[in-house]
């Protein structure tokens, strides 16, 4: 529902490439008609350009006989005021960093319930439409391990970003956690089991179905996620690869390949849970639904061993990532693939970090993945784009925890500002570089980042250097050989379980004819999977960098030319173009 306005905005700088067709604004009590009925949303002073909807539901509460069933769309309901944030789905209590997590990170006390399956909805009020009329939407996945997150944190809240752009349209979903999302019953469908994912697309449905409502383009969807939600995005990327709905993903610190989720195929788990309420036998699950679920977190968060997390389902989770991105059997659209330079850095509850050091353990959650999904994506002619964030801004962590895992969040949501000693100016200049990168890829995931300076990763085949950008705190975000810098192990031994990679290679690569470059693409891939089954797996970031060194073995040398690529001794700062007025 739009309305005219003259109103104009001074954040219009920092991306002045678009064709400018009109403004519209919503009141400050702005009511949509939704397929499911009418939704009034608001303006507050803290974001007066910013209309909000906040709690709208687009699933049947999954409670009492429907608890650990797929979610139903959600049926008409008359009218309803968005003007609360609904509560989040139920989870485990919170990790620690350094001690205790910046509250800004964590949901609100006492806000959880397991009808949770809301969205809000953050869109311009004020908005320079582009040439089609609608503007780009986001759709936000939080992280938390499948364990835990929300819509609703403080440090990941979009206003102050849509403020200041006027040109996109951001959605916040909530999708169930842990027990209730991931449950692995043995009493329900194989295919159903991974709740949680299910709920992550019923939520881009509705997006599809209405978001063009509040002025966005159905067209023109990107998802972004950060930890779990990136695998969530990666996870996404394959189950829909037919009618994805997106055209862009955005993934921070999280990929298909990340070492998350669980393979009890007894379901010892729910089983465990079950017998401790005196649930038992074939009526387990119909038993179990008429426990209150507070009872049952309050037992698992005493019980502290029962896993409940995402399982090989081949629906929504599959067990062939590699094989399936060489067929094509993934969304096509370009993809931001990135991660923070002291990822480890996030819970002091978990295992120290291996003696080789927390940013080898680092790079084998995140870094090796990445890397790993990177180079898939460039032998299957997909457009990636990488990053390693490296800045340390106190104020948002205090601890000394570096740039941690999530630590660029409030950057890009623009809420670093929001709680202990105010931000630097250097500090907003980064925010608002890393808004409009982000930006740019949201209004044309194929070139934004490209006409913005940031290079994709060269097509066709490994790229063992995957260029990418470097956002540090004493630079401003740079164009850098990504793979070397954060991937260099030089400095560090090689552990002896680690069989010698020569050898493997003699009796891997063996041929009677050659081999063409896709053969030699899934026999560096197969290479890939012998290696990791026969070393611990905290020590995969070492099979990754062998795999990286060995990549000419297998005819997998990118075909660059050499005076355009950087090499690590050619590793100078080059700064990207800046929009002429960087504080707008």
């Amino acid at each position: 529902m739009q309305f005219r306005t003259s109103h104009a905005l001074a954040a219009l700088s920092a991306l002045g490439n678009l064709v400018i067709q009109d403004s519209y604004a919503f009141p400050s009590s702005a009511i949509v008609e939704t397929e499911n009925g009418a939704v009034s949303g608001f303006a507050d002073t803290s974001a007066p350009s910013v209309t909000q909807f906040l709690g709208i539901p687009y699933g049947e509460p999954p409670v009492g006989s429907q608890r650990w069933l797929p979610a139903q769309p959600k049926k008409a309901f008359g009218s309803l005021k968005a003007t609360a944030r609904r509560p989040s789905c139920p989870q485990t209590d919170p990790p620690t960093l350094g001690g205790a997590w910046a509250p800004e990170f964590l949901i609100k006390p006492n806000t959880t319930s397991e009808d949770c399956l809301y969205l809000n909805v953050w869109a311009p009020s004020n908005s320079q439409q582009e040439s089609s009329g609608l503007l780009p939407v986001v759709v936000w996945i939080h992280g938390g391990g499948f364990g835990a997150g929300s819509n609703d944190i403080a440090y990941q809240t979009p206003t102050q970003w849509v403020e200041r752009s006027q040109r996109h349209i951001v959605v916040g979903i909530n999708y169930r956690l842990g027990l209730f999302g991931f449950p692995n019953a043995a009493g329900l469908d194989p295919k159903e089991q991974n709740l949680g994912l299910l709920d992550q697309r019923l939520a881009v449905e509705w997006v599809r179905d209405n978001i063009a409502r509040f002025g966005g383009d159905p067209k023109r969807v990107v998802l972004w996620g950060q930890s779990a939600g990136a695998a969530s995005v990666s996870y996404y990327q394959y189950a829909y690869s037919e009618d994805p709905v997106a055209i862009g993903f955005i993934k921070n610190s999280g990929s298909p390949f990340i070492p998350i989720g669980t393979a009890d195929t007894t379901h010892s788990s729910f089983s465990s849970l079950a017998a401790a309420f005196g649930c038992q036998g074939a009526d387990e699950l119909d038993c179990l639904r008429n426990v209150p679920f507070r009872d049952l977190q309050k037992y698992l968060d005493r019980a502290g061993n029962l896993t409940f997390n995402v399982v090989v389902d081949e629906r929504t989770k599959f067990s062939d990532y590699a094989e399936r991105t060489l067929d094509g059997k993934v969304a096509k659209g370009p993809a931001i693939v990135g991660s923070t330079r002291d990822e480890w850095n996030f819970n002091s509850n978990s295992p120290p970090p291996p003696s080789d050091g927390s940013d080898v353990h680092a790079d084998n959650l995140f870094g090796c993945p990445a890397h790993y999904e990177t180079g898939l994506r460039n032998i299957a002619g997909l457009k990636s784009y990488r990053y390693m964030y490296s800045s340390n801004f106190s104020n948002i962590m205090p601890g000394g925890q570096g740039a941690f895992h999530s630590a660029e969040l409030p950057l890009i949501f623009g809420t670093h500002d929001i709680a202990r000693e105010n931000s630097t100016q250097f500090e907003y200049d980064v925010s608002h570089e890393m808004q409009d990168l982000w930006l740019a890829f949201v209004q044309d995931p194929v070139d934004g980042l490209t006409d913005s300076g940031w290079d994709a990763t060269p097509l066709g085949g490994l790229n063992t250097t995957q260029t990418g950008i470097d956002i540090d705190k004493d630079t401003h975000p740079r164009i850098t050989s990504q793979l070397q810098n954060q991937m260099n192990m030089n400095n560090k031994k090689i552990p002896e379980t680690i069989p010698n990679s020569k050898d493997i290679t003699n009796n891997t690569t063996e041929a009677t004819q050659p081999l063409s470059p896709e053969d030699k693409a899934r026999k560096w891939i197969l290479f890939y999977d012998i290696l990791v089954q026969h070393v611990p797996k905290h020590l995969h970031v070492m099979c990754c960098r062998i795999m990286l060194d060995l990549a000419p073995e297998f005819g997998m040398e990118p075909e660059v030319n050499k005076s355009e690529s950087i090499t690590e001794s050619e590793m100078e700062a080059v700064e990207v173009e800046k929009p002429e007025n960087p504080d707008d």
